[in-house]
């Protein structure tokens, strides 16, 4: 820039008022950062999802997996998806290679590839697919981290008799605490059972990765299992009623309760006989009838007046006919079979705390219209209480605080990682608007700049103005005008023959 040209904005600068230097200084100040942060903004790396819906611990060994590498990584608000550069996104799934659980690719169709494979390999390739799907299907379960299924068909075979079932293994890679946070290995076994034909869920067996058997029937592990699960269910589920009731009546967050089972597992079956000896019933009844005939009149039987007797009506008969008749009933008294059979999981004993924020009374001092006794007749009726089992219930009033209030809030720097996209929209929109704004600003403070003309300049005027004017004399007369022209190139052509003459003769 050239001495006059500054020399010219101090001019301006200095016919400014302090008002209008302050203003321009503002916004200069104001445009500079918003290009600086415009330019800080975009000299940023573009990053791009790496890792989404993983777990806590997962998480964790990714993010060490990356630093380890040395690539930058951001981490979402919740803590389940990572992001890396676009630069680094193939370093980034090296290093996460043994980390995230892979769940292989699954070729779904076979294509032309099918009709000249043999029979065998489409059976190994569809059973080496669904043991896939299985495994991903497993592996969505929250407690599980990865899964692996392996599933033995057996050969075909005419023999029915001889033919083995089709049995299936899965290993799981559970999370921590994993058993703890309920995972129904029932459910994996019927996933695993249903999914896959002719199976059946006693030839399924579930592993893991520390070699424990989770799936043995009947085993002491499995039973205990299935006691503490009833027993949460049980506790929970009578612990919701209560809450449930009192969340109506009192508000959210209004009350706590708790209840904790002494259940009973023992397993009894025992039958019953009643007798009542009032009622008979006929069991069953026999009759035996004889009959015979005597053709002889001699004298038989044994000796006595008996045998004369009889001897003499025979006589008197001719052939005697004899005809006995033995009739023998059983009679039994009416019984009764009860067949008892006592499930596990009685109750034997329920004891339930309650913390319960009660409504303030008003200043008028009357009784509030909700007292700790009708709470506790409440929490009673909720869960089945019974003095009989000898349950026992604590019921405490207080102030309870809010999920809320134990929560911590999040920190400025989560916010603004989570606001960043929009902090960048509105960094382009402020920049482009606080230039647009210095521009109007500069244009209505520059004001027209008056040069003071010199002889050279009224010597190009006058020139100018004598072009116009003969342009003008050409496009109205032209044949005057090369009348004139012819003139005054002779004129210059004598007067440039003379002086020609002239110096040959010098």
């Amino acid at each position: 820039m050239s001495t006059p040209q500054i020399n010219k904005l101090l001019s301006i600068w200095n016919g400014w008022s302090f008002n209008e230097k302050l203003q321009f200084g503002t916004a200069a100040m104001v445009c500079v950062l918003a290009i600086g942060g415009v330019v800080y903004w975009s000299s940023q790396p573009d990053y791009v999802l790496l890792a989404d819906r993983l777990g806590p611990v997962v998480a964790h060994e990714a993010v060490s997996a990356l630093e380890a590498q040395n690539i930058s990584y951001k981490l979402s608000f919740s803590g389940t998806s990572i992001s890396v550069p676009k630069s680094d996104i193939a370093r980034g799934r090296i290093a996460l290679r043994d980390v995230l659980p892979t769940e292989g690719a699954v070729d779904e169709g076979g294509g032309m590839s099918d009709f000249w494979a043999d029979p065998a390999s489409i059976e190994a390739r569809k059973n080496r697919e669904l043991e896939t799907r299985l495994a991903r299907s497993i592996g969505q379960f929250r407690s599980v981290r990865s899964a692996t299924v392996h599933i033995t068909r057996p050969k075909a075979s005419p023999f029915v008799r001889g033919a083995t079932p089709t049995k299936a293994s899965v290993v799981l890679e559970l999370q921590s605490g994993g058993v703890e946070q309920s995972l129904d290995v029932r459910a994996v076994v019927a996933l695993v059972a249903h999914s896959v034909e002719e199976l059946e869920p006693e030839n399924v067996t579930i592993v893991d990765t520390n070699g424990q058997l989770l799936s043995a029937e009947g085993s002491i592990e499995a039973n205990v299992g299935s006691q503490i699960e009833f027993r949460n269910r049980l506790e929970s589920g009578l612990a919701a009623k209560a809450q449930g009731m009192l969340t109506s009546l009192l508000g959210p967050n209004k009350a706590m309760v708790r209840v904790t089972a002494d259940l009973d597992f023992t397993e009894t079956e025992r039958n019953q006989v009643t007798f009542d000896p009032d009622m008979k019933v006929k069991s069953s009844e026999t009759i035996r009838t004889e009959q015979s005939t005597n053709s002889s009149g001699g004298a038989s039987g044994a000796a006595g007046s008996g045998s004369n007797i009889g001897r003499a009506l025979a006589a008197s008969t001719g052939n005697g006919i004899s005809k006995s008749e033995d009739i023998d009933t059983k009679y039994e008294n009416a019984k009764t079979v009860d067949v008892i059979r006592e499930a596990p999981g009685k109750i034997k004993r329920l004891t339930v705390a309650a913390v319960v924020e009660l409504p303030e009374a008003d200043g008028s001092g009357a009784a509030p219209a909700i007292t700790q006794a009708q709470i506790e007749g409440i929490i009673k009726q909720a869960v089945g209480f019974d003095d009989a089992r000898k349950d026992k219930i604590e019921v405490l009033t207080g102030k309870l605080q809010s999920y809320a209030d134990v929560l911590p809030a999040p920190t400025m720097m989560d916010q603004l990682l989570q606001a960043e996209p929009l902090i960048r929209a509105a960094s382009l929109g402020m920049a482009s608007l606080f230039a647009l704004l210095l521009g109007l600003i500069l244009v209505r403070r520059l004001k027209p700049v008056v040069i003071a003309s010199g002889p050279e300049t009224e010597q190009v005027v006058g020139l100018q103005s004598k072009l116009e004017r003969l342009q003008t004399e050409i496009r109205n007369d032209p044949e005057r005008v090369a009348e004139l022209m012819a003139e005054w190139l002779d004129e210059r052509g004598e007067q440039y023959g003379g002086d020609t003459a002239n110096s040959r003769a010098a």
